[in-house]
């Protein structure tokens, strides 16, 4: 072989190795795998996101990155970071890692609140899949738009504020109802709310049926707490027969829980349990109305409204239910009334007026029974205290009935509105010596009770 052979040779084979090099180098800049087994798939953000914000599905991405260009700790499944708070400022197109996250909260028990690993097991539907919480803005329409493409689901909602400026809009129709299930923490709030007749949360509004034969017309609001900024409403019953509200705070709101007359049946058969409202003070403010017919309410405390609770439909049962009367230069105190009847054919039971300048009040001359019921006065500030007043004639049965009247007020156990009807007090009991007035002796029953 010539030498120019062999140097042709050498030239070519230079060459071919300059260009597998150049190759290498190429698909180094422009991210080709080199190897296989040095590119994995990592979780990375997708927004900047602060300290404190909960991280949902929308958030991160899975993507391939040169591995010995990854921190330690780094995550590999973006259920893994999803649902779990940032423990420090991160980037977007940062890499996930195991210690910018705190663990997964792990409190609380199956019956009063889950957490958001159970509530998967549960087959719940978890919104922060869908929607960020503290994300500091309005998330009103992811939401509903979560709740209007998941029909027949249990939604819920792990701990953090969401913020909404449009109500949150639930079915009564058992095809696309859903129940919504808030943690122990989880607030939805009103901000830059402009619709002060319309409550934050308007539940079986869309679709409005009134069946109960069909599995899914018994959905539910459970939990969490509906804090409405000192402007808005907060949550109202709009459809169905079988709704279900428990364990809920309502916060300062305007007015805190409306159960709407049910056009079609007049009967709403609605359950509210262990629901705590607390209101604004407002000249005229309502805690509770329900118009509609055979509700049941129980174990529940409202305070900061001029009325606690208004009924203007029968039917209906009330149990353990305290309502608070709270000072306030807003409205005038002889205005206040602990419960007011407009309707009659309602029962309730260890029911207490906290304060009010009237304990229990019916309009015209409807009549509702009261069994072991309470009114107390702590205070002689309002000046006018009333045990039990009738706008008509006086009808009710009322048993049992503890008045606690403070000295220094005038003071009046019964104020009927025209003499006569057929209302019974039994065994009433209260200071006879607080009170002048006598209106009470002709509707006794036995005698009034007192400690001697």
């Amino acid at each position: 072989m010539t030498k120019q052979k062999i140097f042709k040779r050498f030239l070519c084979a230079l060459l071919a190795a300059f260009a597998l090099l150049l190759s290498s180098c190429v698909r180094e800049e422009t991210g080709e795998p080199v190897a296989t087994d040095a590119i994995v798939e990592v979780v990375k953000i997708k927004i900047d996101a602060a300290k404190g914000e909960y991280i949902a599905a929308r958030d991160v991405e899975i993507s391939e990155v040169r591995k010995d260009s990854l921190p330690d700790g780094y995550l590999v499944k973006t259920v893994d970071a999803i649902g779990r708070m940032l423990k420090e400022d991160v980037s977007a197109g940062d890499v996930i890692t195991e210690n910018m996250l705190a663990p997964k909260k792990e409190t609380g028990s199956k019956e009063e609140n889950v957490n958001t690993s159970e509530a998967r097991d549960l087959g719940y539907l978890v919104i922060t899949d869908y929607v960020r919480v503290n994300a500091g803005r309005d998330v009103s329409r992811e939401i509903q738009k979560v709740i209007d493409e998941n029909p027949r689901r249990t939604i819920y909602f792990p701990d953090g504020e969401y913020l909404i400026s449009n109500p949150i809009c639930t079915s009564s129709n058992s095809e696309t109802a859903v129940s919504l299930h808030l943690s122990n923490f989880a607030v939805i709030k009103a901000v830059n709310w402009q619709q002060p007749d319309l409550h934050m949360i308007r539940l079986g509004v869309i679709d409005k049926t009134f069946a109960i034969h069909n599995s899914g017309s018994n959905y539910y609001l459970y939990g969490g707490c509906i804090d409405g900024s000192g402007v808005a409403k907060g949550v109202s019953i709009e459809g169905g027969r079988e709704t279900s509200i428990r364990n809920v705070s309502i916060k300062s709101v305007t007015q805190g829980l409306h159960v709407i007359y049910n056009a079609e049946y007049g009967s709403n058969d609605a359950d509210i349990d262990t629901v705590h409202i607390v209101g604004m003070n407002l000249p005229g403010s309502i805690g509770v109305i329900v118009d509609g017919f055979d509700n049941t309410l129980t174990d529940m405390r409202i305070a900061g409204f001029e009325v606690g609770i208004k009924l203007s439909g029968a039917g209906n049962f009330l149990r353990y239910l305290h309502t608070l009367y709270i000072y306030s230069d807003n409205y005038d105190y002889k205005d206040s009334i602990g419960f007011l009847d407009v309707s009659g054919g309602n029962w309730y039971d260890v029911c207490y007026p906290d304060n009010f300048a009237t304990g229990f009040r019916t309009a015209g001359h409807t009549m509702s029974v009261y069994s072991d019921c309470y009114a107390y006065w702590y205070s002689s500030k309002g000046g006018v205290e009333t045990a039990f007043a009738s706008d008509g004639k006086f009808n009710s049965i009322v048993k049992s009935y503890r008045v606690d009247f403070h000295d220094d007020t005038l003071n009046t156990f019964l104020k009927v509105g025209e003499a006569g009807g057929g209302g019974v007090f039994e065994y009433p009991i209260f200071e006879e010596s607080k009170t002048e007035d006598r209106t009470y002796e002709s509707y006794l029953v036995g005698r009034v009770i007192w400690r001697k």
